[in-house]
């Protein structure tokens, strides 16, 4: 395997594992309400009309979840707003973050959000966490985001959202140097 950036020498590697990269496009998306998951997947590409994830009046737990497939990871999220939401609404962008005993919990993620939650279109950033594997949520093997409401004002609304997407992605495995340096220290 070889890579290369713009400007860089490449960079030569073998790994043992098997590396699978996906078309640039979110695996589901799933609302959570009263204790309910929904799937707005087919709607997040924007090929159908408009959404609400989260379409129930606002409570604190709440969330909105993005996953992608197996050990892919992405570092922009692209949310286009069709209708802003309204309110206050407070939250937090968490990953499902692995453990060294092999369990996972949700970790608080710092994030870059030009939405202002979903006030207008703009793109989520993050830097991707060395911790961040695939888990299972509602029974889905992916790797996981999700921003979770931690308060909302009673006339809050969670936006209608055109369109969520991602336009890079990034894959991981453990690699080592397969070329060979002569003189090496």
């Amino acid at each position: 395997i070889a890579t290369a950036g713009s400007g860089e020498d490449q960079v030569i590697f073998t790994t043992d594992d098997d590396l699978t990269i996906h078309a640039a496009r979110i695996y589901k998306c799933l609302g959570y309400q009263e204790e309910t998951f929904s799937d707005f997947t087919s709607y997040a590409d924007g090929s159908l009309s408009a959404f609400n994830p989260l379409s129930k009046t606002l409570s604190e737990g709440d969330i909105l979840y993005f996953a992608y497939q197996e050990n892919n990871y992405f570092e922009k999220l692209i949310a286009s707003v069709d209708t802003p939401r309204t309110g206050n609404i407070e939250g937090v962008w968490e990953y499902y973050r692995a453990l060294s005993d092999g369990t996972f919990e949700w970790a608080e993620l710092e994030v870059e959000d030009e939405t202002d939650t979903f006030s207008q279109s703009g793109e989520i950033s993050f830097t991707i966490p060395a911790d961040w594997e695939s888990g299972k949520v509602n029974d889905i093997e992916a790797t996981w985001l999700r921003f979770r409401i931690t308060s909302a004002s009673l006339d809050a609304a969670f936006a209608s959202i055109k369109q969520f997407k991602i336009d890079e992605i990034y894959g991981r495995v453990s690699v080592s140097n397969a070329a060979q340096i002569d003189e090496e220290v």
